[in-house]
C-alpha cells in the first residue's frame, strides 16, 4: 500500500507540474503596486513601498509612457489601510514570481522530489524510506513558503498525498505512537484581482488623491505641480480635461493659501510667545493656544503635525513665562534697594566723570599740573571713603565690583602721577597711565552694568 501511494504521489506531482502555470500565462506585464488609503483611493506605487516608523514612503507615477514622471511621497501610516495594501502587495509579488521564475523553480523542484520519491522503493530499510519521504515533504513545504502561493492548490494536494504515505511508512518503520499533522497551511486564499496600470488621466487623478493624503506642504505642492504639468499633455478636446485641470488648479491654490496661512500662524505665534515670555505673561501664552486652535479649525485641521509642534513650543513658552514671572517678581521686590544704590553711588560716578579730563591727560602722560593732581587726590580720597559705606543689594553686585575698580584705579592714577612728577620717574608715569586707562574703562562698564540692573531682567533663551 505504501509503495502504491508513493507511486501515486510521483504520478500526480509529475502530471500537475507538467502544465503551464495559469498565473504565468496571465502575467503579460509586471503589475504595479497599490497603496490603499482609508479614504478609499488606491494610489499607484511604482515599485515596492517602504515603511519607516509611522511613515509609508512610495513613488507615485504621474502621466503615461515617455511622459511619466515620478514623485517621492511620504504618507502617515494612520491614513493607509495597511491590511489591504499588504494583501495586494503580496498578490503583486506572486504575479511577478509566476511571470518570472515560478515555472522554472517549480519544474526544478518537481524533478528533484520525483527522483527522491522514486528511490524510496529501492531502500531496504523502513526508517530510511520514512526519512526520505519526510525530507521530500519538508523541501516542498520550504519551497511553498517562499513562492508566494504559486501553485498553492496543487502543492496542497501533493502534501496531502505525502501525509497519507508517511503515515503508512511510520507504521512500517515500527512507530506505534506519533502525531498526525494534516497539511492545511497552503490552502490558497481568495485571489486578489490585480488592477491594470493607471492611464495618464487616472494617474493624475490619483496624484490629486495622494496630495490630499500627504501631510507635508512640500510634498503636496510638488505632487500638484507635477499633476498640472501632466494634465497639460492631455487632449484639449477631452470632455474631462478642463474640469481635471480646474480641479488641480483649485487644489494647488488652496494648498498654497493654506500653507501660507499656517506659516504665518507659526511665525506670529512664536514671535508673540517670545514677547510674552519676556514679560512673564502666562495668560498671553494661554491666549495663543486658543488662537492656534481657532485658526487651525478655520483652515480645516490640515496640518496636525505642524500644529502639534506649535503646541509643544507653547508648552515650553508657558514654563519659561512662569519662570520669568518669578524672576520679574523677585526683581520688583528688590527694586527699592536698587534705586537706593543708584542714588548712593551717583556722587561717586559724578566725581569720576568730572575727573575724565584729568585721567585722560594722565593716560596720555601729558599732564595735568600738580595743583590739579592735588585737587584730584582729595576728590578720589573722599570717593573711596564714601564708597566703603554703600549698602550693596544682590542685583548690584556686578556693577558695584566694576565701580569699585574704577574708583580704586582712578585714585591710584592721580597719586602715582603725583609721585612721578615729584620724582621725575618715567616708570611711575607709565604706571599712572595704565591705571588711568583702566579706571576710565571700568567706569564705562560700571555704568552699563548699573543701567542693566535697573531694567527688568530678560528671559534666558
Amino acid at each position: 500500500m505504501t509503495c502504491r501511494r508513493i507511486a501515486c504521489a510521483v504520478l500526480v506531482f509529475v502530471t500537475v507540474a507538467s502544465g503551464v502555470s495559469r498565473a504565468a500565462q496571465a502575467a503579460t506585464s509586471t503589475p504595479i503596486f497599490r497603496v490603499f488609503l482609508k479614504s478609499g483611493a488606491a494610489l499607484a506605487c511604482w515599485g515596492e513601498y517602504a515603511r519607516v516608523g509611522d511613515r509609508l514612503v512610495l513613488t507615485v507615477p504621474i502621466g503615461e509612457g515617455a511622459r511619466t514622471t515620478y514623485e517621492f511621497v511620504s504618507l502617515p501610516v494612520s491614513r493607509v489601510d495597511m491590511v489591504k495594501t499588504e494583501r495586494y502587495a503580496e498578490a503583486v509579488r506572486a504575479a511577478q514570481f509566476a511571470a518570472s521564475r515560478g515555472e522554472t523553480e517549480y519544474a526544478a523542484l518537481r524533478d528533484r522530489l520525483a527522483a527522491q520519491l522514486a528511490s524510496i522503493e529501492a531502500q531496504p530499510n523502513a526508517k530510511d524510506r520514512l526519512a526520505t519521504a519526510e525530507s521530500a515533504r519538508q523541501q516542498l513545504i520550504d519551497w511553498a513558503g517562499e513562492s508566494h502561493g504559486y501553485r498553492a492548490k496543487e502543492v496542497q494536494q501533493l502534501l496531502q498525498l505525502f501525509d497519507s504515505a508517511i503515515i503508512d511508512l511510520r507504521v512500517a518503520a515500527g512507530e506505534s505512537r506519533f502525531s498526525i499533522n494534516l497539511s492545511t497551511e497552503f490552502m490558497p486564499s481568495a485571489p486578489v484581482r490585480l488592477r491594470p496600470a493607471p492611464t495618464s488621466r487616472e494617474s493624475i487623478e490619483l496624484a490629486l488623491q495622494a496630495a490630499s493624503a500627504a501631510d507635508a506642504d512640500e510634498a503636496r505642492t510638488s505632487l500638484l505641480r507635477r499633476a498640472r504639468s501632466a494634465a497639460a499633455a492631455l487632449p484639449a478636446d477631452d470632455p474631462g480635461t478642463i474640469s481635471l485641470r480646474e480641479a488641480i488648479d483649485r487644489a494647488l491654490s488652496a494648498t498654497i493659501r493654506v500653507e501660507s496661512a499656517y506659516r504665518r500662524l507659526d511665525r506670529d505665534v512664536r514671535r508673540l510667545a517670545a514677547e510674552a515670555v519676556d514679560r512673564g505673561d502666562v495668560l498671553a501664552i494661554e491666549a495663543l493656544r486658543g488662537r492656534v486652535r481657532s485658526t487651525d479649525r478655520q483652515l480645516g485641521l490640515q496640518r496636525p503635525d505642524d500644529v502639534a509642534a506649535l503646541f509643544e513650543e507653547l508648552d515650553r513658552a508657558h514654563d519659561a513665562a512662569a519662570q520669568q514671572r518669578l524672576v520679574l517678581d523677585h526683581w520688583e521686590s528688590t527694586r527699592d534697594g536698587l534705586v537706593a544704590y543708584a542714588r548712593d553711588t551717583a556722587g561717586a560716578i559724578s566725581t569720576l566723570d568730572g575727573l575724565s579730563a584729568t585721567l585722560t591727560e594722565i593716560e596720555q602722560m601729558s599732564g595735568p599740573p600738580v595743583t590739579t593732581l592735588v585737587t584730584a587726590e582729595r576728590q578720589t580720597a573722599d570717593v573711596v571713603s564714601n564708597f566703603a559705606t554703600v549698602v550693596v543689594p544682590e542685583g548690584m553686585l556686578v556693577a558695584h565690583s566694576l565701580l569699585g575698580l574704577a574708583i580704586e584705579q582712578a585714585d591710584i592714577a592721580v597719586r602715582t602721577r603725583h609721585r612721578a612728577v615729584e620724582a621725575e620717574r618715567l616708570s611711575l608715569a607709565r604706571e599712572a597711565s595704565a591705571a588711568a586707562a583702566d579706571a576710565r574703562e571700568r567706569l564705562v562698564q560700571a555704568k552699563a552694568a548699573l543701567a542693566a540692573a535697573m531694567q527688568p531682567p530678560k528671559a534666558i533663551r
